[in-house]
């Protein structure tokens, strides 16, 4: 979880300078802030996909006291990428909640 606040605070952030200059009627300048806000939410997801995947049986030996689930974790690499990869759709659909919020859709 705490690797998704990462990406989703960056892409809160880039989602209200959006509306921003939706709201001021500068629309070129909001594009460029969504361009950026997806490169940065999606090199944000990456990493933290990345050290997530390397380190994930060592964080769910801290959570969970049951050596077995952390064996099946650290063996079964199928399962470690779903479960890393599982936060991205949610991590990059804050980008666009700048334009739907500037627009009143929502």
């Amino acid at each position: 979880m705490l690797f998704q606040m990462l990406a989703l605070g960056a892409q809160q952030g880039i989602c209200a300078l959006v509306g921003k200059q939706i709201g001021i009627q500068d629309i070129e300048t909001a594009r460029r802030y969504q361009s950026s806000g997806y490169l940065i939410g999606t090199a944000l997801v990456l990493t933290c996909a990345v050290v997530l995947y390397t380190y994930l049986p060592s964080l769910i030996g801290i959570l969970m006291p049951n050596q077995q689930v952390v064996d099946i974790i650290a063996n079964d690499s199928r399962l470690r990428l779903v479960v890393v990869f599982s936060f991205v759709p949610d991590a990059l659909k804050q980008a666009q909640l700048g334009i739907v919020k500037a627009l009143g859709i929502q």
